[in-house]
């Protein structure tokens, strides 16, 4: 009977001994299984950090690009002002050239008509002058030849 007893004691022991290594293992798999699962929870968080990195860069390249696209816009528009005002000084330019052009051709017409009309007048005062000398020299003919009769008709 006592060594049923002891038989049986360790069977217990052996028993207790074993299920105190299964809860060990039970044990050893959950922490292993926590495990897991922390690291894949970690990947998984890593990766959509990598991901709102990645679009907050996107995003930053978009601002940056949009941005750049109104700089180059502001500048055509600029470049093209700056064209039209040139163009328009240029315009403003050639219309103040020929206003200039048309009142210097006025005042050679009427410097032209001036002198066209100084020498008309000369031509007339010269014509005049000329009959007034005529008249003078057929006057004093005319006064010679009643002279001379006066004489030819006192000496007959």
């Amino acid at each position: 009977q006592a060594e049923q007893q002891r038989i049986a004691q360790q069977q217990a022991e052996a028993q207790r001994q074993a299920a105190m290594q299964a809860e060990q293992q039970r044990i050893a798999a959950e922490q292993a299984e926590a495990q897991r699962q922390a690291a894949l929870q970690a990947e998984q968080q890593r990766i959509a950090a990598e991901q709102a990195e990645a679009q907050r860069q996107a995003a930053l390249k978009a601002e940056q690009q949009r941005i750049a696209a109104e700089q180059a816009e502001a500048q055509r528009q600029a470049a093209l002002k700056a064209e039209q005002q040139r163009i328009a000084a240029e315009q403003a330019e050639a219309q103040q050239q020929a206003a200039l052009k048309a009142e210097q051709d006025r005042i050679a017409a009427e410097q032209a008509e001036a002198q066209r009309q100084a020498a008309l007048k000369a031509e007339q005062e010269r014509i005049a002058a000329e009959q007034a000398e005529a008249q003078r020299q057929a006057a004093l003919k005319a006064e010679q030849e009643r002279i001379a009769a006066e004489q030819a008709e006192a000496q007959r």
